[in-house]
């Protein structure tokens, strides 16, 4: 819970008056999401929701924060099950530039929590994911993005990630997301409202 209480209180300081910024960006950096996601790894797949927050602080400085679980019963036999949870959390900062009229570099660091329970044992691995990537629209209402990056949690991991979003209107779109790291597969359905 503490963890949680750092990442709320960090997003609550970027969205107070005195660091808010003008967003006249190709791509919105001011946004939030809920989500449905699904993790698999090591022969599981859990599913379950994720948050995800962005705010734009400077012309060029975001910074953003996200939380998800996922869970799944695992039968065991004997009329048994265990319950396998796995909690993400991270938090970071990002420098973005504008390419053309359309396009956004961007590159990020985030602190990355993973937590993972079953029964009463769990596994607590935090550590640091370095990213950069492209987001660029299509047309008025498709962005399309991809990232490459490090996560060093437990050992260092090579990530890639896509991802669309369709604008239904000014304020409300829909994201679908893609991520590959080493024998880790996510997925992400979600709707953004944009500010």
């Amino acid at each position: 819970m503490k963890k949680l209480s750092v990442i709320a209180s960090a997003m609550a300081l970027a969205f107070s008056a005195n660091v808010l910024a003008e967003n006249n960006t190709p791509v919105s950096w001011d946004f939030a999401e809920l989500g449905y996601k699904k993790v698999k790894f090591d022969g599981l797949t859990l599913d379950g929701y994720a948050v995800n927050i962005s705010k734009l602080v400077t012309e060029q400085v975001y910074v953003f924060g996200s939380f998800a679980r996922t869970q799944d019963d695992i039968d065991v036999g004997l009329a048994s099950d265990i319950n396998v949870e796995l909690d993400q959390y991270n938090l970071g900062v990002g420098y973005r530039s504008q390419v053309n009229d359309t396009t956004d570099f961007f590159t990020a660091i985030s602190y990355e929590i993973a937590d993972v329970s079953a029964a009463d044992e769990g596994m607590d691995d935090d550590g640091f994911a370095v990213d950069f990537g492209l987001r660029s629209m299509f047309g008025e209402n498709l962005e399309l993005a991809g990232t490459f990056g490090l996560l060093h949690l437990e050992g260092t991991d090579y990530v890639a990630g896509v991802s669309a979003n369709y604008q239904f209107t000014e304020n409300f779109s829909a994201t679908l997301g893609f991520e590959y790291m080493a024998d880790v597969k996510q997925y992400a359905l979600s709707a953004r409202y944009s500010f």
